[in-house]
């Protein structure tokens, strides 16, 4: 039996911005932690430290309301599933606890037969409505339409992991028994030298904290209509730097400039203190 998309199980309301943003707020006074600060996530997002530290802080708050939706969302529809709530809470704080009940084993325990997990379920966009989105294509969101025809398919699904004051959500491409899998696409030969580092760095991220050993990351180049792959360990240590790296930035130390060429079509280019264009 294939298991249903966890975001079906949500009511409607639960996607509104205004109803989203007054719940991330107690979430983080609960937290004790101003609403300022950065707290949720996608692993996604920062793996894009190795483009630009400082884009993926902008970045992260930009998207951290959908991160957050994509964690209770998942937490309170597994609850569901696995019979741990009759029914969902009406009230926020009540919400909130929920939230607090359960945890990973539980999650991969229900995944753990391939037949029960459909590709994609539950990915990482969530559809927050209310929200003013940028046209700006994010540099790595491209291989999408690549992706499904060019990608292996495996099962997956999302979860989140905390790291120091972080919640992390992420949703690899595919998870099999022994590794996690990675896709990318780029329009060039010339920026695979730059899109690799985000793309070994994002499967890192997911092999440590999905507990698996392997990585396995392609990238479809599209002007020489060609696949590389690389099938490596995953390098936990390349996780705590990048994360460290991610925290710092994020509380306001300045990460290394990027070369210049990347702050041309940049959407946060306007409000960064490193923006060289």
């Amino acid at each position: 039996m294939v298991m249903p998309d966890p975001d079906v199980l949500l009511p409607e309301f639960f996607w509104d911005a205004d109803w989203l943003s007054s719940l991330l707020a107690k979430e983080k006074k609960r937290r004790k932690k101003r609403k300022s600060d950065l707290v949720f996530v996608g692993m996604h997002n920062a793996s894009q430290f190795w483009w630009c530290g400082m884009y993926a802080v902008l970045k992260s708050k930009a998207n951290e309301l959908e991160f957050f939706a994509a964690y209770l969302g998942d937490r309170i529809a597994y609850s569901l599933l696995l019979g741990r709530i009759r029914a969902i809470p009406k009230k926020q704080d009540e919400l909130l606890e929920v939230a607090d009940s359960l945890h990973f084993g539980e999650v991969a325990k229900l995944l753990s037969k391939p037949e029960r997990v459909k590709k994609c379920i539950s990915h990482t966009k969530v559809k927050v409505r209310g929200l003013s989105r940028s046209d700006a294509l994010d540099q790595f969101e491209a291989g999408f339409e690549a992706e499904a025809e060019l990608a292996e398919d495996h099962p997956t699904f999302r979860w989140h992991f905390p790291y120091s004051e972080l919640v992390l959500v992420g949703c690899p491409d595919g998870i099999t028994q022994d590794k996690v899998y990675e896709f990318k696409a780029t329009n060039k030969q010339y920026f695979v030298g730059f899109t690799k580092p985000v793309a070994l760095t994002q499967a890192d991220l997911y092999g440590h904290f999905f507990r698996k050993n392997k990585k396995r990351v392609q990238i479809y180049v599209r002007d020489a209509d060609r696949i590389e792959t690389f099938d490596l360990p995953v390098d936990s240590s390349r996780v705590r730097e990048t994360l460290d790296k991610f925290v710092r930035t994020a509380k306001g130390e300045l990460p290394r400039p990027p070369v210049k060429f990347k702050c041309v079509e940049c959407e946060y280019r306007e409000e960064c203190p490193m923006c060289q264009y």
